[in-house]
């Protein structure tokens, strides 16, 4: 999936080198390689893919395993409670 200026795969160390190196040149919090599962399946949530969907894309069997993937960030909720109706929606506070 990944190749060197030479057409040479990269092995996955030397992916997670790469990627470490991006993370202290761009004074990134401690991120792993692994995160990018993370922010990909909150990504395709938030761009309106189904979590059936996003499970199949990450290979999981277990929706409770994609749950923990695809996270809801703050503007998500806001944003479903702006869309209530009137009635209820000025009701709603989220704290």
């Amino acid at each position: 999936m990944f190749t060197s200026r030479l057409g040479t795969p990269y092995t996955p160390d030397g992916v997670t080198a790469i990627f470490r190196r991006a993370c202290i040149g761009a004074k990134g919090r401690d991120l792993r390689f692994h995160d990018l599962r993370h922010t990909f399946a909150t990504a395709a949530r938030r761009g309106g893919a189904p979590l059936d969907v996003v499970a199949r894309l990450l290979g999981h069997t277990s929706m409770q395993v994609t749950q923990r993937y695809a996270h809801i960030v703050a503007d998500d909720l806001e944003s479903a409670a702006g869309n209530m109706p009137v009635s209820l929606g000025s009701r709603l506070r989220l704290v």
